[in-house]
């Protein structure tokens, strides 16, 4: 457990430098979420405006996850891009800066899960 822990305050540091770009980054998530089922919301963003954004994941857990990065349309009932992720469990993960361009005002980013999982998983959304 301390060397996860160890491990994660390690990329959180790392993450923290990658961001250093803007001052204005948001963090979003829902928090540790324990045996999610399929879908689960595990950060989302609401709404945004429309540009080009800089996009990090963080993510962390006790089992292999799987995970999809979704950028929503704006009634959000619907995917307008995806991509999936797996996650070794115990090993926190964190994606380089990706540019995700929203082009309507409204839509938004989040991240669900892709089956159930039986564990703990955490998934956090850094926005510039």
């Amino acid at each position: 457990m301390k060397k996860a822990i160890v491990v994660l305050l390690a990329s959180v540091l790392s993450l923290a430098s990658a961001l250093a770009w803007s001052s204005s980054t948001t963090w979003f998530t829902e928090g540790q979420k324990t045996n999610p089922s399929d879908n689960t919301v595990l950060a989302d963003t609401g709404d945004l405006t429309p540009q080009v954004w800089n996009v990090t994941l963080v993510v962390s857990g006790t089992v292999l996850t799987k995970i999809k990065l979704q950028r929503r349309n704006v009634d959000n009932n619907g995917t307008l891009q995806t991509h999936e992720f797996s996650v070794n469990g115990n090993e926190p993960f964190s994606t380089p800066i990706l540019k995700i361009d929203v082009l309507d005002e409204g839509e938004s980013i989040r991240v669900v899960t892709e089956g159930t999982t039986l564990g703990q998983v955490q998934v956090s959304i850094f926005l510039g």
